[in-house]
């Protein structure tokens, strides 16, 4: 748990609030940001805002998905610039088609994209597991 790093790193019962508030913060993003990523790709609806009673509390809200639209432009944005840049490098085993990777570096990348997908997914599954270990405790 944070309380027990906190306490593990040589920080008193304020460090370990501390490190809980922004764990806190770090999913609240994370949370924002994929929901965003999944309206845009049509797995979730735009949030229905108006169903939510009181001004502030829909002010709020509205930020908070608000901020995850925007880390998702940022995100695609530097996406972007990273494939512009990377677009204008010579690859090697071109034979003379510019911007055209040889077919080797294609099998290299699917297999790194592939390896990096299972490793999310099982990060993903832990950290499900972790959240429904925590809610039965309750």
């Amino acid at each position: 748990s944070s309380e027990q790093q906190a306490l593990k790193w040589g920080g008193g019962p304020g460090a370990a609030l501390l490190m809980g508030l922004l764990q806190m913060l770090v999913d609240a993003w994370l949370g924002t940001t994929a929901y965003a990523l999944a309206r845009r790709a049509g797995i979730f609806a735009q949030p229905r805002l108006e169903k939510v009673s009181g001004e502030t509390l829909r002010d709020v809200l509205s930020r908070y998905f608000q901020l995850g639209e925007t880390s998702v432009d940022r995100i695609e944005a530097a996406r972007q610039a990273v494939v512009k840049a990377t677009s204008r490098l010579p690859l090697s085993g071109l034979a003379g088609r510019p911007g055209r990777p040889s077919p080797e570096a294609l099998v290299r990348a699917r297999a790194e994209a592939d390896r990096l997908f299972r490793q999310t997914s099982k990060s993903v599954d832990d950290v499900f597991r972790q959240v429904r270990s925590r809610m039965g405790r309750r």
